[in-house]
């Protein structure tokens, strides 16, 4: 999802409603704060179903195909 997207979600719905993520085992937190990470596809061949779709990249200089995303991040 692009921000733009999300935006557009975002503005059908009730300003005042709370905004929450999944906590680490169970539950739900609110977010506090926004992050930009770079990323990158996981091209791993043997793909688990506990793995996200896009992983962190550390070293953007030895990888020139991340993208810069938002990230909401859990608090727990």
């Amino acid at each position: 999802m692009k921000v733009k997207e999300l935006i557009s979600v975002l503005s059908l719905e009730d300003p005042e409603m709370r905004v929450v993520v999944n906590g680490y085992e169970s539950g739900f937190d609110e977010p506090n704060n926004i992050l930009l990470v770079q990323i990158v596809k996981n091209t791993n061949s043997v793909h688990k179903s506990w793995e996200g779709e896009w992983d962190e990249v550390y070293d953007k200089e030895n990888n020139k195909q991340t993208e810069t995303a938002l990230l909401i991040p859990r608090k727990s």
